[in-house]
């Protein structure tokens, strides 16, 4: 699922988006590793490259130079 929690036409509408742009959108499926050069997902396919940028996650990492007080529980920023 892409935007979860967007209504289904948006869901839709993003990954029509992206794949009219040439983006390979996957679904349903988990990264499983990582190598220099490729990604290898949970259903078996691997997806080459030269650059891998990792750009996933549950929650933010502290950016340097922001005093930890900053930052809420779930990692945003007070601002």
């Amino acid at each position: 699922m892409l935007l979860k929690g967007f209504s289904a036409a948006s869901q839709a509408y993003a990954v029509s988006a992206l794949r009219d742009k040439g983006v390979e959108v996957h679904l349903g499926t988990a990264v499983k590793e990582i190598t220099e050069n490729s990604v290898h997902l949970s259903d078996g396919s691997k997806i080459e490259s030269d650059t891998v940028i990792w750009a996933a996650g549950l929650r933010a990492n502290l950016l340097r130079g922001i005093p930890p007080e900053a930052a809420l529980p779930n990692g945003r920023l007070r601002v």
